[in-house]
């Protein structure tokens, strides 16, 4: 059996005035208040089995964004509840639409506000990982050193690649085409979900877009192949994404299969 180490970290960063981001780590629910600008977790050589972590990006302002965030970090932490029986990837899904119903019926209302968070959010399972995303918060996979992202990025920008070729603007804000807070008369959400064999030695990001958009493969690499704890390294990863002048929220989870 598997074990596992992870830590996550979430900070303000440099531009914005409050934290939307959110982490779950099983039942936990990992955020920054208005007192503090980071908050972070570690988890230190534990079973794989049954442990899931998520992050969620709100959107719609501090008040809306932050509840909309928060909201499904909640319904995550209840869908996903081992303590019955379930199938991981069906409960992911469940857990995506029935958040999704939530925050349009708690936070929307009727309300002429535009809110949500986008959610990605991963289930360790023997030896096996569930995994499913809506919006564009990616999970990467680090194997062999390559970094590999396993989930679909719900926004406009493989309508630009389409378009412009490899040489549109990567860092141009893509409109999201899908996230949890989408009225059901306007769509019909579809999480992306799906499922891998894990290995020895895997590592798995999660992250919200605050980090990836400012990353690329050498920056990540040069600091997951560093001799260090995992809390240190989630730490590095965060402060070299504010270095690169990320301008959002920026949260990481380091995840490693040993």
């Amino acid at each position: 059996m598997y074990r596992l180490n992870a830590a996550g970290i979430t900070c303000v960063g440099n531009v914005r005035q409050s934290n939307q981001d959110i982490i779950m780590c099983n039942n936990k629910i990992i955020y920054c208040t208005n007192n503090n600008n980071r908050n972070e977790f570690n988890m230190s050589t534990v079973n794989c089995t049954n442990n899931h972590l998520a992050v969620f990006d709100g959107m719609g302002g501090y008040e809306y964004g932050k509840k909309a965030a928060y909201l499904a970090s909640e319904i995550f932490v209840q869908e996903l509840d081992t303590g019955r029986e379930f199938h991981p990837q069906k409960a992911l899904i469940d857990a995506c639409k029935r958040a999704n119903s939530e925050i349009c019926r708690q936070i929307i209302g009727n309300k002429k506000i535009k809110s949500g968070t986008t959610a990605v959010a991963v289930f360790f399972y023997k030896t096996r990982l569930y995994y499913c995303n809506i919006g564009d918060s990616p999970l990467l996979l680090i194997r062999d050193n390559k970094i590999k992202q396993l989930t679909i990025d719900h926004n406009d920008g493989d309508l630009y690649k389409e378009l412009y070729g490899e040489n549109y603007i990567k860092h141009k804000k893509h409109n999201l085409t899908q996230y949890l807070g989408i009225p059901t008369e306007e769509m019909i959400i579809e999480p992306y979900a799906n499922s891998i064999s894990l290995l020895s030695k895997d590592i798995l990001i999660l992250c919200s877009d605050g980090f990836s958009d400012f990353m690329n493969d050498v920056d990540i690499l040069s600091i997951v192949n560093q001799n260090c704890s995992a809390i240190s390294k989630v730490e590095l990863l965060a402060k070299k994404a504010i270095k690169n002048n990320s301008n959002d929220n920026v949260t990481v989870v380091f995840c490693e299969v040993i």
